[in-house]
This record gives structure tokens, C-alpha cells and sequence, in this order.
């Protein structure tokens, strides 16, 4: 186990800011499966990367606090290789572990995709019973969606505050 270092409040943690560099471990996006066809020499493919509702939201949360600076990424590789030997006989190789590939997205430019795909939107995380309340008030409104949902109610505390 690491050595713990001090923080202001003479506290001992493993995690103090001026080690999250080193300390700090990513996080499983997702895992995802791509079929590439036949090609002869380059092959540059898209494989399609999802991202769960929950893990939205939590990585939402994240980058939405990083004011500055870049988001650590880091892709792994795996699966398998199937290509003709110099005879033309199908063979497989496996592809290791190992390969993985990093980049660095700048938080504006995260900020910046998020402001296009959803200008002026934010997370709301509510307990499942409490979401189930706000379906059955939607329903009985017959509104469209969430929001419509939350804005009435709060329209309606508004008015009953003036």
C-alpha cells in the first residue's frame, strides 16, 4: 500500500490533490464490439461507442466540475484478427490485452460538444420513487415530457409564494 501524505487539515489520505496525477484511475466506459470487413492494407474503423444512461449522467457530473485543463482518456483493445496466410488458409491472432491508446479531451471542447447537443440542459438526479411520482403527475397533466412536468409544479409554487 502507498504511503499516505498529509493534507492542510493534518489528515493522512492516499489521495491528496497533489498526487491524482499518479493516484487517480480511469473509469469503464463501456465495452463495445466492432465486425471489420475484409480490406487490404489501412482500415480506419468506427466502432460505435454507447454510453448507458447512468454512466451519462455520472460523467456528465464529472466533466461538468473540471472548470479547465483536459480529460484523461484512455481506450483499450481487444479481440481477434482473422486474415488468409500467404496459402490462403483463414487464420486468427489474437489482439492483446495490452493495446490501448490515450488521449487528452480538452474540457472545452467537451463543453462545448454538450452545449451543442443539449444548449442550456442539466442532470437532475432523483430517488426512483420520486422519479415515479413525477411520471404519474406527468400522465395525469397529460404533459410530454419531464420538464414540462417539473416547470408546472414549479409554476405552481411560484404562484402560490406571490
Amino acid at each position: 500500500m502507498a504511503e499516505a501524505d498529509d493534507v492542510p487539515d493534518g489528515r493522512k489520505t492516499r489521495h491528496a490533490p497533489a498526487r491524482w496525477g499518479t493516484t487517480l484511475r480511469p473509469i469503464l466506459w463501456t465495452h463495445t464490439a466492432a465486425v471489420v470487413p475484409p480490406f487490404t492494407g489501412e482500415c480506419m474503423p468506427a466502432p460505435p461507442v454507447p454510453c448507458s444512461y447512468d454512466f451519462n449522467v455520472a460523467a456528465s457530473q464529472y466533466f461538468h466540475g473540471l472548470e479547465e485543463g483536459e480529460i484523461a482518456l484512455r481506450l483499450q483493445f481487444s479481440g481477434t484478427v482473422f486474415y488468409r496466410d500467404g496459402a490462403g488458409a483463414l487464420q486468427s491472432a489474437p489482439i492483446p490485452l495490452h493495446n490501448e491508446a490515450t488521449y487528452r479531451l480538452p474540457v472545452a471542447l467537451w463543453r462545448d460538444m454538450t452545449t451543442r447537443n443539449d444548449p442550456n440542459g442539466a442532470w437532475l438526479c432523483l430517488r426512483g420513487d420520486v422519479f415515479d411520482r413525477l411520471a404519474r403527475f406527468r400522465t395525469r397533466r397529460g404533459l410530454t415530457s419531464r420538464e414540462q412536468a417539473v416547470t408546472s409544479l414549479l409554476d405552481g409554487l411560484e404562484e402560490d409564494i406571490s
